[in-house]
């Protein structure tokens, strides 16, 4: 039959008494314990977890509200890319070209798409690529280019056949060498263009040379083969570059559109020899999401698992294992309840704070039962057992607790505010942790044991410890002190990696693709950018970004733009005068192969010409000579044409093209000016804002931006030019900044809030030495094992630190608490054997339990765990070892402990 707790539990200690409220009804405070879990699991259905870099800091820091209006007027600017590896650069094209049609064909990417520039991407402006070009025509034509560029293909040959019949009657002067073998090679251009285009191919790589200078038209930032595929810079991948439209950063947001242009690239049929990686910061975070989504839920139940089978093997009871989570289960689901409804979710720091809770809320139910048991093996019925355990245990609960709590909050300070989420969500975890162990862990374990005594044997293993220790107590803290000693110099190796890149594991697409445009001047993810009104302050502007030698490559849309002087402007005007071709009748006239046969031939013979006479006045014709070889191939094509399809859709698409490029012509001659909206779409998209007034510029560092100096400089500079200047490759100096300043300095105070804390409890200075003793050990020892063995902080393990001196301080706090016990009883000092075999073996399990916790955190592939997990499996387990064998050894020879 259930006992009654005794009436005996009202006359303790407030500790007591506070047991005494779940004793008292213990099925009702269950029962609500259970309602209020159920209600906060509701608030926690799809609790969104946030992988976007760009909501760590608040939005009124500078250089995120910077950042933030950017986003808002022009979108957000990271674009995705796909890598294509082959065996050599024919088969990369191929698979650029299947693989383009097929991106291009999906509704979010029509319009979107650049992997080779062909001549539609460029059409708004090859009139103003050659400004002077429709003046000079009809100078030539003794008229109107008008009624020449609505006759048709034809026509535009025989135009051509007669220049250089022209330029053989003597017409053209006495032109030069040079001069002519220019000319001959624009039109050998043309003839492969044409050529190109009559097969289904495209012109692209003949029309985009056109000019007299490929690379004035072109932006700087882009790097092309011969044929106009995008490449990287070395050339030895091929890319696609995507500029989607993105409704934001986060993982959930972007994932969808990843997957779905990876699925297309699957579907596409590519050769097995072809490699095609989707890469870019979108891919990053939606490939994030899924590791981290991933590697919560794995590590999570490794952690559990771990727990459980450790708690099971010290305390060999079902139980006993059952209560001590009761606590932690309950305490997480509560934090999580609480972080929803004041942050609205998680993000990639505070996504942690789980596992650290884990870690961290498995002490206070193995403290309590600990005690318990060994008050039940006295010889304790179960109500006082219980009410002792809080009396006894509670004081070093409390205090390890705010200890800890205040280590946490003091991450307050930090100006990233992930980190003082952080803070806030573990201080209110273990907040909840605490009230539940005291009010409802009473009642748990009472009703577990229907009222009786539920005993669990000691710890195996502790009972021999005390005489050990006895004996070594020289040995341990020497070993201890020559530890931190040779542990200083290591302090000073340790560096801060910014670089979050490394987290994802090697085998995901997106790392392989990140490793090869990461340092790439062109492709980089990590830029700058600014926006700019205005198409000529843009152009300045990059002109003055690129006079910086902290810059790589400057991408800005005026790169597209040629400038344009008053006399280009007046050329170009003179030339619109003389009419716009109407091309509706290019498109829809009646077509004859035989005119574009005999068209053909009479250029041939014309050419044939020209290549005589240069011979009979000795100059030279190599550029003569590959004209031939282009028409000869052109007319073998044309004689083989059975209809006038081929013929239809060139002159479709060349109507096209010229109607695009006059459209925009005239309203840049009209205006007497560029604005940004004059950009062809396709580069619109990427660098016109919103309202059509503003050009987005983007900057390349030069060097490692990871490296702190390098980031500084870079982003002092490209500030000093434009200080409106934002983005990753300028807030990741800041960030660092942040990071390790703001870590400094929850470091100092949280050190400063612990001994006051501790102070308060102990009131007494050489006890609050004594309980951060083995913190102090702990930490220099983790410390000087990231130095030697090249172990960095980086933005998931810098938060080390404060949970490593909360761990420690918890531990230390516990022993010295017990100690005071056991030398009130034995007036001034206390017992080795009490200490150890009693909060000792509490100690050892609740940093095991925790080490586990983190432990596990190390077989998820998400790289930020693995380094928290490593680095705080170390400082726990330092932090262990000297609560457990320095301290004790410590208390003995000062006389404090016998």
């Amino acid at each position: 039959m259930t006992s009654p707790p005794p009436s005996s539990v009202n006359r303790q200690s407030w500790l007591a008494r506070l047991a005494g409220v779940g004793l008292q009804r213990p099925k009702t405070t269950v029962g609500v314990a259970l309602l209020v879990l159920a209600i906060c699991g509701l608030a926690l259905w799809g609790m969104p977890i946030s992988t976007s870099r760009y909501k760590l800091v608040a939005a009124d820091n500078p250089y995120q509200a910077k950042m933030l209006r950017f986003f808002d007027r022009y979108g957000y600017p990271d674009s995705l890319v796909v890598v294509v590896g082959g065996p050599d650069a024919a088969a990369r094209r191929a698979a650029v070209d299947t693989l383009s049609a097929k991106l291009e064909a999906m509704p979010e990417l029509q319009g979107r798409v650049l992997g080779r520039m062909h001549a539609r991407h460029i059409a708004e402006l090859l009139l103003l690529f050659e400004p002077r070009a429709l003046d000079q025509l009809a100078e030539r034509l003794d008229g109107s280019p008008k009624a020449l560029l609505e006759a048709g293909l034809p026509a535009w040959i025989e135009a051509v056949d007669e220049q250089l019949q022209a330029g053989l009657e003597g017409e053209g002067g006495d032109a030069g060498d040079a001069k002519v073998d220019t000319g001959l090679a624009q039109v050998t251009k043309l003839v492969r263009a044409l050529d190109d285009h009559l097969e289904g191919g495209d012109a692209t790589a003949a029309l985009i040379g056109l000019g007299d200078d490929k690379a004035a038209k072109l932006p700087t930032s882009i790097t092309l083969d011969d044929a106009g595929y995008l490449t990287t810079t070395n050339g030895e991948y091929h890319l696609i570059a995507l500029f989607p439209s993105l409704p934001g950063m986060e993982g959930q947001q972007v994932a969808p559109l990843v997957e779905a242009i990876r699925k297309t690239r699957d579907e596409a049929g590519l050769p097995a020899n072809i490699e095609a990686k989707v890469t870019g910061l979108p891919a990053f975070v939606a490939d994030e999401v899924s590791v981290v989504s991933r590697g919560l839920f794995e590590t999570s139940a490794a952690t559990t698992v771990g727990i459980i089978l450790l708690l099971l093997f010290a305390f060999r009871s079902f139980r006993y294992t059952f209560l001590s989570l009761m606590p932690l289960g309950v305490g997480v689901v509560l934090t999580l309840a609480m972080t929803r409804l004041i942050f609205g979710g998680l993000n990639l720091i505070t996504s942690s704070f789980v596992s650290v809770l884990l870690a961290l809320g498995i002490d206070f139910g193995v403290y309590v039962l600990a005690r318990y048991g060994e008050l039940v093996r006295g010889g304790k019925d179960t109500a006082d057992a219980i009410a002792g355990a809080l009396e006894k245990a509670g004081p070093g609960m409390i205090l390890g607790a705010v200890t800890t709590i205040f280590a946490f909050l003091m991450t307050t300070v930090i100006e990233f505010t992930a980190y003082s989420e952080l803070g806030i969500i573990t201080a209110m975890g273990l907040v909840f942790m605490v009230a539940v162990t005291f009010l409802l862990l009473p009642a748990l374990i009472f009703l577990a044991g229907k009222g009786e005594r539920i005993e669990s044997p000691e710890l195996g293993g502790v009972r021999t410890l005390p005489s050990i220790l006895y004996k070594i107590r020289w040995i341990a803290p020497s070993i201890a002190l020559v530890g931190v000693l040779v542990a200083v110099p290591g302090w000073f190796r340790i560096q801060f990696n910014a670089r979050y890149f490394d987290f994802l594991p090697d085998n995901t697409e997106t790392s392989w693709g990140l490793d090869r445009i990461e340092d790439d001047p062109n492709l980089s993810p990590v830029q700058a950018s600014v926006g700019v009104d205005g198409v000529e302050a843009a152009r300045a502007l990059a002109d003055r970004l690129r006079a910086l030698d902290e810059v790589g490559t400057v991408q800005s849309g005026t790169d597209l733009l040629p400038k344009l002087s008053d006399e280009d402007l007046a050329a170009l005007r003179k030339g619109l005068a003389a009419g716009i071709p109407d091309f509706a009748k290019l498109r829809d006239r009646k077509r004859d192969p035989q005119e574009l046969k005999d068209a053909v031939n009479g250029l041939v013979d014309t050419v044939d010409e020209v290549a005589f006479a240069l011979r009979r006045a000795d100059r030279p014709t190599a550029a003569v000579d590959e004209l031939k070889k282009a028409l000869t191939k052109l007319k073998k094509d044309v004689d083989g044409l059975s209809d006038d399809e081929p013929l239809a859709r060139t002159e479709r698409d060349a109507a096209d093209l010229l109607e695009r490029a006059f459209a925009t012509a005239k309203q840049v001659a009209d205006r007497g000016g560029y604005e940004p909206t004059d950009l062809p779409p396709l580069f619109r998209t990427r660098f016109t804002s919103k309202d059509g007034k503003g050009l987005a510029i983007f900057a390349n560092p030069k060097g490692d931006i990871w490296n702190a100096a390098t980031a500084e400089t870079f982003a002092r500079k490209v500030q000093e030019v434009a200080p409106e200047m934002s983005g990753l490759a300028v807030t990741v100096h800041e960030h660092m900044r942040m990071i390790k300043e703001g870590f400094a300095k929850a470091s100092l105070l949280s050190v400063g809030m612990v001994l006051i804390v501790l102070f308060i409890g102990f009131r007494r200075i050489e006890d609050v030495l004594f309980a951060v003793l083995p913190v102090a050990i702990g930490v220099s020892w983790l410390l000087g094992i990231m130095g030697y063995f090249g172990l960095n902080f980086d933005v998931a393990n810098i938060v080390a630190v404060p949970l490593v001196m909360g761990v420690g301080v918890d531990a230390g706090t516990h022993m010295i608490h017990r100690w005071r016990q056991s030398a009130d009883r034995a007036k001034g000092k206390g017992s080795l054997e009490e200490i150890i075999r009693g909060t000792g073996a509490a100690v050892l399990m609740a940093s095991l339990t925790t080490a586990t916790g983190f432990a596990a955190l190390m077989l998820g592939e998400y790289g930020g765990m693995k380094t928290l997990g490593l680095t705080m499996t170390l400082g726990v387990l330092g932090c262990l070892i000297a609560s457990l064998v320095v301290l004790p050894c410590v208390l003995v020879l000062t006389g404090r402990a016998r």
